[in-house]
């Protein structure tokens, strides 16, 4: 992710203060910093009234942190630039902010970043909907539309979408006492925009249904079940995990309560290729939640190892998931 100007410029200036440690004007920033005084200014404002920055007025006026320097938040300035909500994920090891600073001056800042952004208006959710190629390779979402053709000639006659209930393949995965109901589906969209070259597209799914609900402190951990599974059966790390859904239950129906994104490391590389990964149809019935819960259980406990992975398919006869 690349976080726009307006928070690059806010960190730079907050720890241009902290680094201070005295009253600092504008022009002194904008000096310091090399970005133009309006822009400082605009800045600034938005810093004051989130309470970040104190100013002081007058002739030897100017601007100090309204804290220790220690406590500042790099989640909270990019609240306030941004309006966007950062989740404290309970694997603070994999969400987290890196911020390298390079010189006294500062000039340069550059942010190794891998964290979930929630536009949720809920703390709590019942159900969570990830998206991911990773996924439209292990279940096919072909599986979803059947085709009629013409016997004579073999030609398309009609694509027709299947009943959600005949392609549904659902799953429950016990994970460290914890029940989670887990369902392979399909989401279908429909455009009529004359730039699309397809008037339809179809994505896998994979869905986590809870019997209470969980915080939205607790997405990170469910994100990393499905990761380290779909990067078991790819026998890779670089998985992409396109978007989450969120729901939250009400009356009895799951609402869509927002959506979260994971900004992961460089995933560019991952490619769909079925004939170098697991997919559904080489597990048989309920075996698919075996190593789905074996796999999940190893990160719970700090015993799961993310760089043994085989270096071809064929090395897949050595990975032996045993049920319990």
């Amino acid at each position: 992710m690349k976080i726009n100007t307006s928070t690059d410029y806010a960190i730079r200036i907050l720890i241009c203060l902290a680094k201070a440690g005295h009253v600092v004007s504008s022009s002194q920033l904008s000096q310091d910093l090399n970005i133009s005084s309006r822009y400082v200014l605009l800045v600034l404002a938005k810093l004051q009234n989130a309470g970040m920055v104190n100013a002081a007025y007058g002739c030897a006026g100017g601007y100090t942190l309204a804290y220790d320097p220690g406590e500042i938040n790099i989640q909270n300035v990019i609240h306030v630039m941004e309006g966007i909500h950062l989740i404290e994920s309970s694997e603070n090891s994999m969400f987290a902010i890196y911020i390298n600073n390079y010189n006294n001056a500062i000039r340069n800042l550059s942010c190794a970043l891998e964290y979930i952004l929630s536009n949720s208006q809920s703390d709590y959710f019942d159900c969570i909907e990830f998206y991911s190629p990773a996924l439209n390779a292990f279940y096919s979402p072909r599986q979803a539309v059947s085709v009629e053709r013409d016997a004579a000639n073999m030609h398309t006659l009609s694509l027709r979408f299947k009943n959600h209930e005949d392609v549904s393949k659902n799953f429950i995965c016990s994970i460290n006492g914890e029940s989670i109901n887990c369902s392979l589906s399909f989401q279908s969209t429909v455009t009529l925009r004359p730039e699309d070259t397809s008037p339809a597209s179809t994505n896998t799914t994979l869905s986590m249904k809870f019997s209470s609900p969980h915080s939205i402190k607790e997405l990170g951990k469910h994100y990393l079940y499905l990761l380290d599974f779909l990067a078991f059966i790819n026998f890779r790390s670089d998985i992409p995990i396109d978007k989450i859904v969120l729901y939250k239950k009400e009356d009895q129906k799951l609402i869509c309560s927002g959506t979260a994104k994971i900004f992961q490391q460089d995933c560019s590389g991952y490619s769909v290729d079925t004939t170098h990964n697991i997919t559904y149809w080489d597990f048989s019935g309920s075996s698919l939640a075996a190593p789905f819960t074996v796999v999940a259980e190893r990160r719970a406990k700090g015993t799961y190892n993310p760089f043994l992975y085989p270096a071809t398919a064929k090395m897949q006869h050595t990975l032996i998931v045993q049920n319990g």
